[in-house]
């Protein structure tokens, strides 16, 4: 898994390329309202295609970044909450004190601090205020106390960015490419939003949490508090990256 996933792209692309009705609605399986007409038809852009345009995405913001962070990026926790209520056989609904911070798409660790066991998904849906669900059934029992739930994310914005990536790559190969020879006005502002993004990263307007940085040849990385990049034979002093969409 990338720095996002099918969920999070699926969210973010345009509405051209989602079905009407899911697949399997023949089978008599009930769907919500909201998902008819936005559900991505899996027999068109299989996951398999969804998940190398994010590895694509992940590409280009390594490279970018690569100068001021080790990369890969790491995850970090970012919100812990006390399991409310057993699971087990009988109850496959994960139930906390508040789900506000919660959205279709987040990972989460369910952790047993007794014993250390620990299972991790995605959140596949929030189902109220106390309850969310998420993909797979869950394997392994959590019951009795000392049972925490927690939230793990790359730091902000890197997420949307690979899926915002993700996104526009997919619709220029699968829509506009049916359409005219250039690329998606979808696309290309997808793109200026993420460059937009990186930009602010490599000039020090957006600081990613629990990351290591790379110092220079003399010097620890957090040293300055504006982020020290020699000259090496181009304009030091230019910070964002190479236009273009």
């Amino acid at each position: 898994m990338g720095y996002s996933n099918s969920i999070q792209v699926d969210m973010i692309l345009g509405q051209a390329l989602t079905a009407a009705r899911a697949e399997n609605a023949e089978f008599g399986v009930q769907l919500k309202l909201w998902e008819v007409g936005h559900v991505r038809d899996t027999n068109i852009i299989p996951n398999d295609i969804v998940n190398y345009y994010i590895s694509l995405g992940d590409n280009q913001i390594d490279g970018i970044l690569s100068q001021q962070y080790y990369t890969p990026l790491r995850k970090c926790v970012q919100g812990q909450w006390d399991l409310d209520a057993d699971i087990n056989e009988y109850n496959q609904t994960i139930e906390i004190s508040d789900t506000s911070a919660l959205n279709p798409g987040d990972d989460v660790i369910i952790k047993n601090l007794n014993n250390g066991d620990e299972y991790e998904d995605v959140v596949l849906e929030v189902v109220d205020q106390h309850s969310f669900s998420v993909i797979g059934p869950i394997t392994i029992f959590f019951e009795g106390d000392n049972i925490v739930v927690k939230r793990i994310q790359y730091p902000a914005p890197i997420n949307q960015i690979s899926a915002r990536y993700a996104a526009a790559f997919i619709y220029d190969k699968y829509f506009s490419a049916q359409n005219s020879p250039n690329v998606s006005d979808y696309g290309n502002k997808m793109r200026e939003i993420c460059i937009g993004q990186l930009n602010d990263i490599l000039n020090g307007r957006v600081i990613l949490k629990n990351q290591m940085r790379v110092g220079d040849h003399w010097g620890g990385p957090w040293n300055e508090d504006t982020y020290a990049l020699r000259d090496r034979g181009f304009s030091s002093s230019e910070r964002n990256m190479s236009g273009g969409k």
